[in-house]
């Protein structure tokens, strides 16, 4: 199902929802410089530079969150282009940027659903 900027989609018995959004993440929450709080440059410039967003949420999540971040990562490896700046995860407040590593360090994070 769509309904403008939300998609929710079965992938399996993996219930995800998707959110795009044509502004910078947090655009109203964080101040400009919220980039200093990343400890690397790469981090850094690509938080700066990003100006869109899409989140990919496990709906009903946080019971297996190996399982969940393992469908997550799959997922985000497959849609992971030269528009994506970066890998973002809230809840482990962590910025990986789209380097040329970035579906390796899913795969490394979260295993082997990446094949």
């Amino acid at each position: 199902m769509q309904a403008a900027v939300l998609t929710i989609m079965k992938a399996g018995p993996h219930p995800l929802n998707f959110l795009n959004y044509t502004k910078p993440y947090g655009a109203s929450d964080f101040p400009p410089e919220f980039a200093t709080v990343f400890p690397k440059t790469n981090q850094r410039e690509a938080w700066t530079a990003h100006k869109a967003w899409t989140a990919v949420d496990y709906v009903g999540g946080g019971k297996n969150l190996k399982v969940e971040y393992g469908v997550l990562a799959a997922l985000c490896a497959e849609m992971i282009d030269t528009n994506c700046l970066a890998l973002y995860e809230p809840r482990e407040q962590t910025l990986i940027p789209n380097d040329g590593s970035l579906r390796q360090e899913l795969k490394r994070r979260w295993g082997s659903r990446l094949t």
